[in-house]
């Protein structure tokens, strides 16, 4: 984006009260005691291929993954992984509960002093956006706190719930694991060289890895995907799914603990030669009725909306898309869709 455009660009929204330690951006470590393929001194994390996505097990992995860059999702909560929860002490929260207990929060209470002891809390994090959370502070301030040990997806209140009513039970739950997308793996795996992925227990190669995100790929545009993930991972976002939003992504600053998602991304495959067009296989073209739509939806959740051109050159033939190389060969332009406000954008002296 041009310089003398700054002025269009959103200022992210920090969180409040975000208490947490901030952890390093990528979740590279050396450990002179962890063998590993080539250096004694590199950690690398094990993950197992699935049909649509990858999968890693070990809790100490899911943690340094989350915590580190908030790479992937929970099996069973979808959201903030089960390891990822801590307990902390908090002496003075049974007796601020009993100055500013209410009736509507109360059988929550009970449920949750049931399974924890007098001076502990559970810790969850908060790490999705929350469009309500941006316009005015939540109305339950005075509730349990229910806030992450290190990072996460934020959570509802009936899920925060829940948390509470089953935590009893949580011993018993099938073990939970770290669910990654191809985007997010291959990143890992390409980008930083800390993930191995195994299929069926052989370790992968890089070109075979690609070729097999390829194929299992909804419509194959793993290349156009992955390109554009890794475009605004090397710019230090923080890139989550923007299904909720009806997009491909969604961008943070540092991670989602700290600030709300700044802009909403939609990937657009076009041809060189026509950029316009969306090539075969790619998406249909907007209609001003869908775009409008679209804008007015990330407008309403305090985001901007972002078009991510990724444009195919002429000369990129189908044998180097079918390796990493097409990566750095494709060409990307970043659109910063705006509503356009007469009365917001109009020069003082037509205004006088």
């Amino acid at each position: 984006m041009e310089e003398n455009n700054a002025s269009l660009l959103l200022t992210p929204a920090a969180k409040k009260n975000c208490r947490f330690p901030r952890e390093f951006p990528f979740p590279i470590l050396r450990d002179e005691n962890a063998a590993s393929l080539s250096d004694q001194e590199w950690k690398y994390i094990i993950g197992h291929l699935q049909e649509d996505c990858v999968v890693v097990h070990d809790d100490e992995d899911i943690k340094l993954l989350f915590t580190k860059g908030f790479f992937g999702v929970g099996s069973l909560s979808k959201k903030v992984p089960r390891v990822c929860w801590s307990t902390r002490k908090n002496n003075d929260f049974r007796n601020q509960r009993k100055q500013q207990q209410q009736p509507s929060t109360s059988s929550f209470v009970s449920e949750m002093s049931k399974n924890q002891t007098e001076d502990e809390e559970i810790e969850v994090v908060n790490c999705e956006d929350d469009e309500d959370e941006k316009s005015a502070d939540r109305k339950h301030g005075d509730e349990i706190e229910v806030v992450l040990s290190d990072s996460g997806d934020s959570m509802s209140e009936d899920e925060v719930a829940e948390i509470g009513e089953n935590d009893s039970d949580s011993k018993s739950e099938e073990k939970e694991h770290l669910i990654l997308t191809f985007e997010e793996a291959y990143f890992l795996s390409y980008g930083l060289g800390c993930l191995v992925v195994k299929d069926k227990g052989q370790p992968m190669d890089l070109l075979r890895l690609w070729n097999k995100f390829c194929e299992l790929s909804v419509g194959q545009n793993f290349p156009i995907m992955y390109t554009a993930y890794h475009h605004f991972r090397s710019k230090g976002w923080v890139v989550r799914s923007g299904l909720k939003y009806g997009t491909d992504y969604v961008l943070y600053k540092d991670g989602p603990p700290f600030y709300h998602s700044t802009y909403s991304v939609v990937v657009k495959p076009v041809k060189e030669q026509n950029f316009r067009d969306a090539y075969a296989g790619g998406k249909p073209h907007f209609t001003w009725s869908s775009l409008a739509a679209l804008n007015r939806i990330t407008t309403n959740a305090g985001k901007g909306l972002l078009l991510l051109y990724v444009i195919k050159p002429s000369a990129l033939s189908e044998n180097k898309v079918s390796t990493p190389y097409c990566i750095s060969q494709y060409k990307l332009e970043e659109v910063l869709f705006k509503r356009w406000v007469p009365s917001e954008t109009r020069d003082e002296e037509e205004l006088s």
